[in-house]
């Protein structure tokens, strides 16, 4: 047998101990053949894949590129250079690699499906369900492409397209737990909760073992409204699987919404222990602390908000400021949303008092009425920070809070307002017909926020028995259009609420603030104008839910109806979740007292 024939037994051979799973056989018998045909891609290649499963990825490189200088365009070999950049972490080079490999065939199955896994892993969610398709369209019945692409078009929040994917692998594996499991979020995504917890429940009749079974139904029955309900299946997922963290986070977020905190914070700091790098739970965790006015261990906490995906953050090399009163040049920049600024701006005292001269970033809307109100203070636009060579020191204005409410005993006892209207502005509100000789009453009722605005808002129609009372004229202080619902309450009503003409309550937050400072009393919901009369100091009856859409700083200590951050916001709160008809009868007491 001459050098050849040996070469292609021992190849064959290596191939027959792969089909044996047996990596040392196979490793051995492709050596020998090497030693006779030591330019073979084909060989090299083989004994690279061998040499990735057993762990050995230098001489598996080794032999994967001396594959590709014989032949680059081998597809295989670049397949197994993508594979040992990817048990090394290096997903840019993996990505190389694959790309290399579609071009040379387009129609390499497994180099699109790894080609997914790789922008799944980089966090290019929609690349990955791409090339998923890819591969998909080339074999459109496999079974493991259809499960991954349903998968991803879930996580994209895709939830049609997912609910197919997941169908036709069903056609396939009916009984397979994941992909039920998969098509139970999808149902849920589409908002069929009642498909979605017979979905869950097949999969727990299947595999009762499986945590994130109970943890979708635990989620499905809190978007049901049910979230008593839900807690029996948070604490079977963590009776079969006591570390899934996640588990433990829900706990505590339906505890807290049932408003049991004792209960909620030792679930919380259970996921933080077990996923401590889960700055969500980390934060979540953190709100329970400030509400509980345990400021000590609320503000390190609240610095998770800082790492979570898409939060703002400052490219600097600048220091941190610690809050020690300095000459130095103090850049404080802006986070969070408006009210969240108005809210840390109660500390801008503090601020200027122990850095003198500070700069402060904040949304361009807030800009005209913190210049008046800080003139001591340089105020820039969020969108243009200044050059990291015009400050020496800076820190997040989120931030501030531990500097300067490091306890609960470390907020003012006076009640002066922080901001200054427009003075001139208010007054000629003021001045206006439907206003002269009358208590003036300024009403909010909704919040935009895309987590729990819904629980913080209301239907303007609740409020017309407020709008029924004698000796009050009312006026619109919401933002956005609400023209439609202004003229149906009105109607129903006989009573005007009036909307000051050439003051954009969304963009013109000066005009706003002058408006506010015309009233004589504020009934708002939770939003951004609740927090610029707080700080404004304007008497202000603020209606909150009892649990499940209530902000951690409007909670109030024991026997207080004030919350520390606005001494002269009076808080009302549900006396059930859902009905403001408690909180609504009070504002009115306090409204008839007034007149």
């Amino acid at each position: 047998m001459d050098s050849f024939e040996q070469a292609r037994q021992s190849f064959l051979e290596g191939l027959a101990c792969l089909g044996r799973n047996d990596l040392d056989g196979a490793e051995s018998r492709f050596s020998d053949s090497l030693e006779r045909l030591p330019d073979r891609p084909s060989t090299l290649t083989n004994r690279a894949a061998v040499r990735i499963r057993l762990g050995r990825l230098d001489e598996a490189e080794v032999d994967a590129r001396r594959a590709v200088a014989i032949d680059d365009r081998y597809a295989e070999a670049w397949l197994n250079l993508a594979l040992i950049a990817l048990e090394r972490g290096d997903t840019d080079a993996a990505a190389s690699h694959l790309q290399t490999l579609v071009w040379l065939d387009r129609n390499h199955h497994q180099g699109w499906l790894l080609s997914a896994r790789v922008r799944d892993l980089q966090g290019r969610f929609d690349d990955a369900a791409d090339c998923y398709r890819k591969a998909l369209a080339i074999k459109p019945d496999d079974f493991a492409t259809l499960m991954n692409l349903g998968a991803a078009l879930n996580d994209l929040g895709q939830f049609a397209e997912a609910l197919a994917q997941h169908d036709h692998a069903l056609q396939i594996d009916p009984h397979h737990v994941e992909v039920l499991s998969n098509r139970a979020v999808a149902l849920a995504g589409l908002g069929r909760y009642d498909d979605a917890l017979a979905g869950f429940e097949q999969c727990l009749s299947i595999d009762p073992l499986r945590p994130e079974g109970w943890m979708g139904k635990a989620m499905t029955l809190v978007s049901l409204k049910r979230p008593a309900d839900a807690l029996p299946c948070l604490e079977d997922a963590n009776r079969v699987q006591p570390g899934f963290a996640p588990a433990w986070s829900l706990r505590g977020a339906v505890l807290a919404g049932l408003d049991r905190p004792d209960e909620a914070l030792p679930m919380l700091e259970r996921a933080v222990a077990l996923a401590p790098a889960n700055a969500e739970d980390q934060l979540s965790l953190s709100h329970l602390y400030l509400a509980r006015f345990d400021f000590p261990r609320g503000w390190p906490a609240y610095e998770a908000r800082l790492r979570r995906p898409g939060s703002e953050r400052l490219r600097t090399s600048r220091p941190r400021w610690d809050g020690s009163a300095t000459a130095s040049r103090v850049f404080v920049w802006a986070e969070q949303g408006i009210g969240d600024q108005v809210l840390y701006s109660t500390m801008f005292p503090d601020l200027v008092e122990r850095a003198p001269g500070a700069t402060i970033s904040l949304d361009a809307k807030l800009l005209p009425l913190f210049r008046r109100s800080f003139p001591q203070a340089r105020f820039t636009a969020r969108h243009q920070p200044p050059p990291e060579a015009d400050y020496d020191l800076q820190l997040p204005v989120g931030s501030l809070g531990a500097l300067f409410r490091p306890t609960a005993d470390a907020f003012p006892t006076a009640c002066d307002s922080v901001l200054v209207a427009d003075r001139e502005r208010a007054r000629q509100v003021r001045e206006l017909k439907p206003f002269r000789n009358r208590k003036i009453c300024g009403l909010s009722w909704k919040s935009i926020n895309a987590q729990v605005g819904d629980d913080k808002s209301m239907p303007l129609e609740r409020m017309r028995d407020l709008l029924m009372l004698d000796g009050f004229a009312f006026v619109n202080l919401q933002y956005g259009d609400v023209s439609g619902e202004v003229a149906r309450t009105c109607a129903l009503t006989d009573a005007p609420i009036e909307t000051v003409p050439g003051i954009d309550l969304f963009d013109d937050i000066d005009g706003l603030a002058a408006l506010i400072e015309a009233c004589d009393i504020i009934v708002t919901i939770s939003n951004s104008t609740a927090h610029l009369a707080g700080a404004l100091g304007k008497q202000t009856l603020l209606l909150v839910p009892r649990f499940t859409g209530r902000m951690w700083y409007w909670n109030t200590r024991d026997g207080e109806a004030h919350p520390p951050w606005y001494p002269t916001v009076r808080v009302l709160r549900q006396h059930r979740q859902g009905d403001w008809s408690g909180p609504l009868q009070e504002a009115q007491a306090v409204l008839e007292r007034l007149r």
